[in-house]
């Protein structure tokens, strides 16, 4: 056989069956982990997406704040659907196309308690049950970003619960007085801690430098519909 087909061939096993047997492996050794991240990375892209829409709708309603509000909590979910992927990609997994997610946009009022109850079910039932089962694979990495996903949705909470005792006042007299309250939202760009002050050293959640956090910039519809409620 001449030298250049033999070369060719081993090129080939190398190429070709090499990665499989090491993707196969990775399988058999984190199949849970494997799921588990790829379910996570589907959810917070949806998530994603759904606060993205959710705070399209409260900027249409007249609501710059929740809108600002909503927006801050898309650009963490952001975040943590690329700290999954990356996850994924560093195990040798080909990343899937999220699925849309099936919440639809609602009105702002319900958006605010569907994120809520969301949120809820999350730190509550999934994120425990998940870690529960990474236990037996032990992929520290793995295990490590879901606590902090659920740390983030823990803030995402008390920001949600803020936006939604804010919307219980928005016919009342304090209305004017409360938009005109400065609030700025960071964002910690390694793991997707949300917070309204910056911490003094440290992100709480992954010990990053407060350099880590990126204020979230408010869009041309905030400042547009701002304009608009206070003249």
């Amino acid at each position: 056989m001449p030298k250049k087909n033999i070369l060719r061939g081993a090129i080939f096993i190398i190429t070709v069956f090499i990665p499989i047997s090491v993707f196969s492996d990775v399988l058999q050794e984190y199949r849970n982990t494997v799921n588990i991240l790829e379910k996570i990375h589907d959810d917070k892209t949806g998530e994603y997406i759904m606060y993205s829409e959710c705070s399209q709708k409260a900027y249409s309603e007249g609501y710059p704040r929740l809108g600002y509000l909503f927006y801050a909590l898309a650009s963490s979910e952001s975040i943590n659907a690329g700290n999954f992927r990356e996850l994924l990609t560093d195990l040798g997994i080909q990343v899937k196309e999220a699925t849309k997610p099936k919440i639809k946009s609602s009105d702002t009022k319900t958006n605010l308690k569907v994120a809520i109850d969301m949120e809820l079910r999350e730190i509550d039932k999934i994120y425990p049950v998940f870690i529960k089962r990474l236990n037996s694979e032990y992929n520290k990495e793995a295990i490590r970003s879901i606590k902090y996903a659920g740390e983030v949705d823990r803030q995402h909470l008390g920001i949600l619960h803020a936006g939604h005792s804010f919307i219980a006042l928005v016919s009342s007299t304090f209305m004017k007085k409360i938009e005109e309250t400065s609030i700025k939202y960071f964002v910690c760009q390694i793991c997707g801690s949300t917070v309204i002050e910056l911490p003094r050293m440290i992100c709480p959640i992954c010990s990053s430098p407060v350099s880590s956090y990126k204020e979230v910039a408010k869009t041309e519809h905030f400042y547009m519909l701002y304009d608009k409620n206070n003249r």
